[in-house]
């Protein structure tokens, strides 16, 4: 994707938002996390590369702790780029709103 629309930067933040309900449960085991996060065809990654934003993540291949920790840092990281790129965008619609 050479530039995420609101719509899909809305989206990967509502992502955001479920994998760090993940990452808070004081109930789920670290592997179960790691499942939540990694397989199926509903899990966390699946629905980010539906959506085709890309970001830098290496699994570090450790643990199941260590590999949901790398994911959301990096995860994170984008969502707090993307966070920006939203505000310019409503920004500039804005300013096309009161120019028009």
């Amino acid at each position: 994707m050479i530039s995420p629309t609101l719509d899909d930067i809305r989206e990967f933040l509502d992502i955001v938002d479920e994998m760090i309900k993940i990452m808070k449960s004081k109930i789920a085991s670290w592997e179960t996390k790691y499942d939540l996060i990694f397989y199926g065809d509903t899990c966390i990654i699946a629905q980010i590369k539906l959506l085709e934003i890309n970001f830098d993540y290496t699994t570090p291949d450790i643990s199941f702790e260590n590999d949901c920790r790398a994911l959301y840092k990096a995860i994170k990281s984008k969502a707090d780029e993307l966070k920006k790129i939203a505000k310019a965008l409503i920004t500039a619609n804005e300013t096309k709103l009161e120019d028009s």
